[in-house]
């Protein structure tokens, strides 16, 4: 099952570079990340394995272009040689992003609700954190928000 995730990556890896080319990469980034939190709360919908490969291929999908994208935005700002520096930085708030979501993951595990299970409550928060942090990407200024070739 976690192969699928993946496969969506990977099938929609080509066409998302080249929409971050021919489209404002901040309202592109923000448009994908509005997506991918959506998902995320639909996940807690799913109730079956056919459901799971599915919402899994689509999440690898939204994934697809978030750093090229991030890659694209840095490089629109730093010059060459202080750009490995920025992706760095990036890359290791990956590492920050897994402890703060385990520490609301754990917090929302204490939640008791007889209509919904506390998995289903994860993904809802998570997804919903992520789908406001989208609109500052949505609602940036044109100079991030130019595509590369205008």
């Amino acid at each position: 099952m976690a192969a699928i995730f993946n496969f969506g990556y990977l099938f929609w890896a080509i066409p998302t570079n080249l929409l971050i080319q021919r489209l404002p990469v901040a309202k592109y980034t923000g448009c994908l990340i509005a997506i991918w939190s959506l998902l995320l709360c639909c996940s807690a919908a799913v109730h079956n394995y056919p459901g799971i490969l599915v919402i899994r291929f689509l999440l690898g999908m939204g994934e697809a272009g978030i750093a090229p994208a991030m890659m694209t935005i840095v490089s629109m700002f730093y010059t060459r040689s202080e750009q490995p520096l920025r992706m760095c930085v990036f890359i290791g708030f990956n590492g920050l992003s897994t402890v703060l979501g385990a520490l609301i993951s754990y917090g929302l595990g204490f939640a008791k609700n007889p209509h919904i299970h506390t998995w289903q409550l994860i993904f809802i928060v998570i997804g919903l954190l992520n789908f406001v942090w989208s609109f500052f990407f949505v609602s940036s200024s044109d100079s991030a928000g130019g595509s590369m070739t205008g």
